[in-house]
């Protein structure tokens, strides 16, 4: 994947490989430290219209994070000193400078029905991918 523009905001761009890059960076340039990888996640804009079973389809999201695993992955075998990772976040909630406008949770919130949660596609994947469970 290429670097571009995440989808619910401006300031945010994806680039997986570059997450590579810097953790290797970080092993040569600080002897090898212990990294622990947080709010690494994707932004999806808040759109109220559309229905809630479609803002479960988060397919993007999965493909993102699955991209960034697998260059965190090359960087262990590297020998990078990765000792953590965590996805940002589990639920939708008010970002800095941003309010409720954009969504990195792995559950959707609906902000006009009471705060309800629902689970999104990629939170049944993640659950999936980290506690070895297999789709067969």
């Amino acid at each position: 994947m290429e670097c571009l523009l995440a989808g619910g905001f401006d300031q945010i761009y994806v680039y997986p490989a570059g997450l590579l890059k810097v953790l290797q960076h970080m092993k040569l340039a600080y002897k090898n430290p212990k990294i622990f990888i947080t709010e690494n996640g994707y932004p999806d804009k808040r759109n109220d219209s559309i229905p809630i079973e479609t803002a479960l389809q988060d397919d993007k999201r999965i493909m993102v994070i699955q991209e960034h695993l697998y260059y965190v992955k090359n960087a262990i075998s590297d020998g990078v000193n990765v000792k953590g990772y965590f996805v940002w976040s589990i639920v939708d909630g008010m970002e800095m400078n941003s309010n409720y406008s954009i969504r990195f949770g792995l559950c959707y919130v609906d902000y006009l029905d009471n705060y309800k949660h629902y689970p999104k596609k990629s939170i049944t994947w993640y659950r999936k991918l980290i506690t070895n469970e297999t789709s067969g």
